[in-house]
């Protein structure tokens, strides 16, 4: 049966499959059927498919008959396939048919058959929901992508349709060499599809595949590898094409992106390659700059709320960052009202910053709660960036809508070489936020803070609103690491810090959180035990009998050196942490 298919003997491959019907589905040793064999000759492609052949089982190396057909310029039979894919409504016939002639590059090819189609048939896709634009432009094929869109644009005629006679059987040569001879005579007279069949076409510049991405979507990310102007041109060529098809550079792929947002984000890629890129010489760049000219909105967010010039500037990409600065806003605001300054500040890209500040960027512009760049920086601990705007003029003392500054932000977030930086810069220590804490306050969970604070002078007895100290407030949440730090420079801090306006001492907030091993380390600093039982007595505050019994036990004890009042601790962990302890001198 192999052999007959490939010597195109109709007669012998109908004798066969009348009298051996078996034979139509076997395989050689490439998992070849005797249909791939025989796409050469349209009678015995009609032959076997009409007793159950396939057009689209698969051989060994993944070729289907469709594919063999292409691969011999085998044009009555592709023909045939499409015709018959479409009264059979076999998708995935013509689905393989029509993206296997894409792939095959042969445009020639592709148009004749192309025409046999027919609005429903060209609805189709594949699993993956590209449709042959989609695979055109992803292969970087622009005459394809061309011949794709032609066929919908030439002027509006009839497109010859065969008789049901020749459908049937394809007895008359005469009727198939005239239809072939019509079909290539419109074409060049620039015959295309009925009015349904054109607008699916057309439907195929704003279709997304199952990765949320149009045909152009697709094609701004080909020019991002590097790989010579001559490729960049090619793309952009392939960009304008498909603008003058009707593409709408407005669509957004499925993370809300334009085509710029895509362009830029491998730009990015591509550029980290380079460690000293020259401006205007990349291809990447220059086709960044018609990509500008061809986008809808060069200053418009993408699904995460950033513009292009933002992206570019959270990773420091200054061969990029340059490039947009030609066409986009420098101060253009992202979805939080943040600028490319708060996102190259918080990414720690001092070289971006000083780009950005030098192309007229404003370093007090604030989001939508206040913040500037230098808060931005602060949180992050980017110390690069705050040098950078602290060089650029940026306000050190600047305030959010909680009133706070680029100090109370990095005491916050333990960055104590920023905070040092911004002491060092003029800021100021005392300024209070909203709730009216000082950087102190702020810095109550980071000893590394305070010890900066500490040696820069600020005002360790400043109280809050509440009347707090900073060491009311680690005595409560049970930092004794801050509280060390406090009693290490001066036990006064801690000793004799006084009341809050609840009246309570540090020594009596400890107590009351039942943190053993801080009122330990209290006495052991040189609070009377005596003093601490009468203020745990006459509180308001609810203290846990432990330690109720372990002052107890201290002052009945008369315990004033380290190893008795560790002796008298109830936990063994209260105990292995009093043991490392620093004490005061």
């Amino acid at each position: 049966m192999h052999l007959a298919a490939a010597t195109e003997s109709p007669v012998m491959v109908l004798w066969l499959v009348t009298h051996c019907p078996e034979l139509i589905s076997v395989v050689d040793g490439n998992g070849a059927t005797p249909l791939h064999f025989g796409t050469a000759s349209i009678r015995v492609v009609q032959i076997l498919h009409s007793h159950g052949a396939s057009l689209c089982q698969l051989d060994a190396n993944r070729h289907s008959p469709v594919d063999k057909a292409i691969a011999g310029n085998h044009v009555p039979s592709l023909k045939w396939m499409a015709r018959c894919a479409g009264k059979a409504s076999c998708t995935k016939c013509g689905t393989i048919l029509l993206h296997s002639l894409v792939m095959s590059g042969n445009v020639e090819t592709l148009m004749s058959v192309m025409l046999t189609y027919t609005a429903g048939m060209l609805s189709w896709s594949s699993p993956n929901g590209q449709s042959p634009l989609h695979l055109a432009v992803a292969l970087g094929n622009t005459a394809m992508v061309e011949a794709l869109l032609a066929t919908a644009v030439g002027p509006t005629a009839a497109v010859p349709t065969r008789t049901a006679e020749a459908d049937e059987d394809d007895k008359s040569a005469i009727a198939w060499k005239k239809e072939e001879a019509l079909l290539r005579g419109g074409w060049s007279k620039g015959v295309r599809f009925a009015a349904d069949a054109a607008d699916i076409v057309f439907s195929w510049l704003s279709m997304l595949n199952e990765d949320g991405e149009a045909p152009l979507h697709i094609a701004a990310a080909l020019a991002t590898d590097n790989d010579g102007l001559e490729n960049t041109m090619h793309v952009v060529t392939m960009l304008q094409v498909l603008r003058d098809a009707g593409a709408d550079k407005t669509l957004r792929n499925s993370r809300g992106q334009l085509i710029l947002h895509i362009a830029v984000e491998h730009a990015i890629a591509a550029t980290s390659k380079i460690l000293d890129a020259i401006p205007g010489v990349l291809p990447v760049t220059l086709f960044l700059e018609y990509v500008m000219m061809f986008n809808a909105d060069a200053n418009a967010c993408d699904g995460s709320g950033l513009t292009a010039l933002q992206c570019a500037a959270t990773v420091g990409a200054t061969t990029v960052i340059r490039v947009l600065l030609k066409g986009c806003s420098v101060d253009a605001r992202g979805a939080d009202h943040t600028t490319a300054l708060h996102c190259a500040a918080a990414g720690n890209h001092a070289n971006a910053v000083c780009m950005l500040v030098a192309e007229g960027a404003d370093t007090e512009a604030r989001d939508r709660l206040g913040a500037v760049p230098l808060h931005y920086a602060a949180k992050a601990s980017a110390l690069e960036s705050v040098a950078a705007l602290i060089r650029c003029g940026a306000d050190v003392d600047a305030r959010n809508d909680r009133l706070e500054t680029p100090l109370h932000v990095a005491a916050q977030n333990d960055g104590a070489s920023t905070l040092a930086r911004l002491l060092q810069a003029g800021g100021s220590s005392g300024s209070r936020s909203l709730i009216g804490g000082t950087v102190v306050h702020a810095a109550l969970d980071s000893p590394a803070c305070v010890a900066v604070l500490l040696s820069h002078g600020a005002d360790l007895r400043a109280r809050d609103e509440a009347g707090r100290t900073l060491a009311h407030l680690a005595a409560m949440v049970g930092r004794l690491d801050v509280i060390e730090v406090l009693a290490v420079h001066d036990i006064c801090l801690v000793a004799k810090a006084g009341v809050d306006e609840l009246g309570a001492t540090p020594q009596l907030y400890a107590s009351a959180c039942g943190d053993v091993a801080m009122v330990a380390y209290l006495i052991l600093s040189g609070v009377d035990s005596t003093q601490l039982a009468s203020d745990v007595a006459i509180g308001n505050l609810c203290i846990p009998e432990t330690i109720v019994t372990f002052l107890a036990s201290v002052e009945l004890l008369g315990a004033t050196t380290r190893d008795a009042v560790i002796a008298a601790l109830p936990e063994a962990s209260a105990r292995a942490v009093l043991a490392g302890a620093a004490l005061p001198c």
